[in-house]
């Protein structure tokens, strides 16, 4: 066979693949999508007040095939809303789904065949933008969404008059397409006309235009939206720098020199001195506060397991937090005669750490409030009316996000006003959550190694920071759900970091809680910083002075630098303490005790959240341990568009 034989043959089979593609192509909007759409017209007025008036006119072949009618979706924008929604002879329905608005045209109950012609309107009522040199024309006339090819597509915008453009653009294409691709466009005078024949599915039409500023008049305005939000934060911030100036502030203190705690302060009342909390390294010292007192003896009688033995009565001159805490301990004969269970119920006196988990969980929810109750009145740490700026503060840092989200989220997207502040209740109850955290942290700072808060203030500041500037980028930046304006981003960001640096230290103290505070400070310092020459003269005095002092160390977190302060300093073990090795002989070193404490310390916490988590299973509630606006310029980005079909 010749080779010009083999060309014929293989032009033909070509040909007659092309000629079956291009058959498919027709069948295919038949057979495919069931319905043709023949004509495809749009008319719209746009009036001087940046108010269009759309009229669709929508011609579909359903053929044989049964359809009830057809649907429209116009994507809803921060940059203009959709109202006046009618369709002609037709049952029709609208709601929103997904970012759109959905425009139903039928029946459920009814079916339709061959060609039905729709007639839809609405206006889109454009909104005044940020602009202040530019006004702008961006509209997408036939929507880029459309399901099927539209054999005959026409577009007209009527202008209110023939503007003068600093630029006009017309695009058609799929969506995102930079050129016009099918059709023409012709500007006469204020009239815009586009058409095209055979444009595929899923092709649209728009028209983008740069216009002098003031073209538009009479715009939709919510200009009166961005200055409550800027009144609003302004107003908050204000309120909360004057609230720590006239109520926040705190007298002097004094830190004097001392070698003993205060008296009569336990190792509870010393933590909230000194942070305003009860927290569970002050409960747990009670362990070692009740042990040096001659009350209970800690005796390891495996490798990490504990059992408490009552070795008297407890005084009634003892504090109501240390008898519920010994409570917590021993149960209803905590306070029964000790002689006479010693000797009728000696199994009574002992109990083990896994024995108390129950108890302990109760006592650690009630010693709080027992604490509370105890420095009120005149001894309250905190002055009445720092309290309440405090509480005023941190009502201002969850109302000020709360509401400027709401509102920049209703003056950016068309989401109700209540879904806008369902958003701004979530917003604001985090950054109180973060703020509060700080505070805390804030506070623990003379309670805790000065390098392990600095070191978890480093890190919530560090997380603050990054939930602002992500704050900042979706609410006041983001294209979709921000509003970009240059003053509301500025006032933001400084009520941002103005309110947690008022909120530190707001809670101002009483006089005398501020001399308490001082001789309590003096007390820590002490620990940190004692010279050797000084506590051995102390020891000398006092040979159990090591362990009076140590389980205030525990509470201020100094266990192990008060413990290598003796390492050349001889100290027995403690009476009330029998580790798990009891050899006679056995090495016995005061730095062990910081592992001791230790030990008990996490023996305790772990039956107590065994006994929240049965709590928590049975259906009780128990939780302790909580330390430009130009638009776009391309096919299918101005207002209208969207897509549609049959249904």
């Amino acid at each position: 066979m010749s080779t010009s034989t083999k060309t014929f043959r293989y032009l033909i089979v070509a040909v007659a693949f092309a000629a079956f593609l291009y058959i498919a192509g027709f069948v295919n909007a038949d057979t495919v999508y069931g319905y043709t759409t023949p004509e495809y017209d749009v008319d719209i007025h746009a009036n001087i007040n940046q108010t269009f008036d759309y009229r669709e006119r929508i011609t579909v072949d359903f053929g044989e095939e049964a359809h009830h009618g057809i649907y429209r979706y116009i994507p809803l924008g921060s940059k203009y809303r959709i109202k006046d929604i009618k369709v002609n002879n037709y049952e029709y329905d609208t709601y929103t789904d997904s970012g759109d608005q959905v425009i139903k045209v039928g029946s459920a109950d009814t079916t339709l065949k061959g060609k039905q012609t729709y007639i839809i309107r609405y206006t889109i009522q454009g909104i005044q933008d940020n602009d202040s040199k530019a006004d702008y024309l961006n509209l997408d006339g036939i929507p880029g969404g459309w399901e099927t090819p539209i054999d005959k597509a026409k577009v007209t915008i009527h202008l209110p008059k023939d503007f003068e453009f600093k630029d006009l653009q017309y695009y058609s294409g799929t969506y995102g397409s930079t050129i016009n691709k099918y059709g023409t466009w012709k500007k006469d005078g204020p009239t815009i006309v586009y058409e095209a024949e055979n444009l595929p599915k899923s092709a649209g039409a728009s028209v983008y235009g740069v216009l002098p500023e003031g073209s538009w008049t009479g715009s939709l305005s919510y200009g009166w939206v961005k200055n409550l939000l800027l009144i609003l934060v302004l107003a908050g911030t204000l309120i909360m720098v004057l609230l720590r100036i006239t109520w926040g502030r705190n007298p002097e203190i004094t830190e004097t020199v001392e070698f003993y705690p205060p008296e009569g302060l336990t190792p509870i009342d010393v933590g909230y001195i000194i942070d305003g909390t009860v927290d569970d390294s002050d409960m747990t010292a009670t362990f070692f506060y009740l042990a040096d007192k001659g009350y209970i003896d800690i005796d390891e009688y495996k490798k990490n397991k504990f059992k408490f033995t009552r070795l008297g009565d407890l005084p009634e001159s003892e504090k109501p937090s240390i008898q519920r805490f010994f409570r917590g301990i021993f149960g209803s004969s905590a306070f029964k005669d000790y002689e006479t269970l010693k000797e009728k119920e000696p199994k009574k006196l002992t109990v083990r750490t896994k024995d108390i988990g129950d108890r302990m969980h109760h006592a650690f929810e009630d010693i709080p409030s027992l604490v509370d109750d105890e420095y009120s009145g005149g001894h309250k740490l905190f002055t009445t009316k720092s309290r309440k700026a405090d509480r005023i503060g941190k009502m201002i840092f969850f109302l000020v996000p709360a509401l400027a989200t709401a509102l920049l989220m209703f003056l950016n997207t068309t989401l109700s006003l209540l879904y806008s502040a369902a958003a701004g209740l979530v917003v604001g109850l985090f950054f109180l959550a973060l703020t509060r955290k700080l505070v805390s942290i804030y506070y623990y700072r003379k309670s805790r190694k000065g390098s392990s808060v600095a070191l978890k203030f480093a890190l919530w500041v560090t997380i603050y920071a990054f939930a602002v500037l992500g704050y900042v980028q979706f609410f006041c930046l983001d294209s979709e759900w921000g509003y970009n304006d240059g003053r509301i981003t500025t006032i933001l960001l400084a009520f941002f970091v103005i309110g947690p640096l008022v909120l530190l230290g707001m809670k101002s103290r009483s006089d005398w809680s501020a001399a308490l505070y001082g001789r309590v400070l003096g007390f820590r310092n002490f620990i940190r910083d004692a010279e050797l020459d000084r506590i051995e003269e102390l020891v000398e005095g006092n040979p159990s002075y090591f362990y009076n002092v140590l389980p205030y160390a525990y509470v201020f977190g100094m266990t192990k630098k008060w413990a290598s302060k003796f390492e050349s300093i001889p100290v027995e073990r403690p009476s009330w303490y029998s580790p798990y090795n009891t050899a006679e002989d056995a090495y016995f070193d005061v730095v062990m005790m910081d592992s001791m404490l230790n030990h008990v310390s996490t023996g305790v916490t772990d039956v107590i959240h065994e006994s929240i988590a049965k709590s928590s299973d049975s259906g009780s509630s128990g939780g302790i341990f909580s330390s430009s606006d130009s638009g776009s310029s391309f096919s299918g980005g101005g207002f209208g568009g969207g897509g549609g079909g049959a249904w």
